[in-house]
């Protein structure tokens, strides 16, 4: 209310798992839980309110209004690539909802055609290498090649039920916002989770998405090659998430280039 920092977090899970966070690292300095619920609440509702700043400037690009924030914990991450999409700023104009695919990739300029596809890949690239037996027991009595299929197109339903759930739950929250926003802080602005940005840039999406994942996938070998004690594995979902959005940041201010290398760092 009395900072310039007007964002109201409304994405509640994130505010638990950073909360979960929190408590493990404060617990393991041996601090009290009445101290530690009073310096993770005091660090939690800061980041709540303060992150969400540092992605304005980019908000007001993408979505050409300054009416709702972005709401998610990566968004040191968000804000970086649409800083570093300023260095092929002369490129702004080259955005990836422009990309001229081929006839034979024509399908990619359908959003949900495309999550479809690389989904497949995937799926079908994991069940291989994973071999029958294991996909097998994972698919149940579904047949071990078809199960893929059903997870890919699964995935993409559910994309399309969000992306749709998306632009009814912007219609109506701006409007009911309003009523926080006069009475409780003034001029205010919801923080919300990250597929609001999706419609957008949909193609940038899939662009961040994948250079995320070729980045996850390179940090593997070189966490093998320098033998690190634990190596982590790109989770596609965080991938998709955040290297997506990652990808719309980028894109807003740099092009398709800004998406890929703003996504892929």
């Amino acid at each position: 209310r009395i900072t310039l920092m007007k964002n109201i977090f409304f994405t509640t899970g994130h505010s638990l798992f950073f909360a979960c966070v929190l408590s493990l690292i404060i617990k393991s300095f041996g601090i009290s839980d009445i101290m530690a619920i009073l310096l993770g609440g005091i660090i939690l509702g800061f980041c709540s309110a303060a992150l969400p700043q540092l992605c304005q400037p980019f908000m007001r690009k993408i979505t050409g209004s300054d009416e709702t924030a972005i709401g998610h914990f990566n968004m040191i991450g968000y804000a970086l690539s649409g800083h570093i999409g300023k260095f092929f700023s002369k490129y702004e104009d080259k955005s990836t909802e422009d990309i001229n695919f081929p006839k034979w990739l024509s399908f990619f300029r359908d959003f949900l055609m495309g999550v479809a596809v690389i989904m497949l890949g995937l799926f079908y690239l994991s069940a291989l290498k994973a071999g029958r037996d294991v996909t097998q027991e994972l698919a149940g009595t579904t047949h071990w090649l078809v199960f893929p299929m059903v997870q890919a197109f699964t995935f993409t339903a559910g994309m399309s039920i969000l992306m749709t759930g998306v632009r009814m739950f912007l219609a109506e929250i701006t409007a009911a916002f309003v009523s926080i926003s006069e009475r409780f802080i003034p001029n205010s602005r919801p923080a919300l989770d990250v597929p609001t940005v999706f419609p957008y840039a949909p193609t940038a999406v899939i662009v961040g998405f994948l250079s995320a994942y070729a980045a996850g996938l390179i940090g593997v070998f070189v966490m093998v090659i320098f033998k690190f004690p634990v190596v982590i594995i790109p989770a596609a979902h965080i991938c998709f998430f955040s290297g997506g959005t990652a990808g719309v940041f980028g894109n807003s201010t740099g092009g398709w280039r800004g998406a890929v290398v703003g996504s892929f760092v």
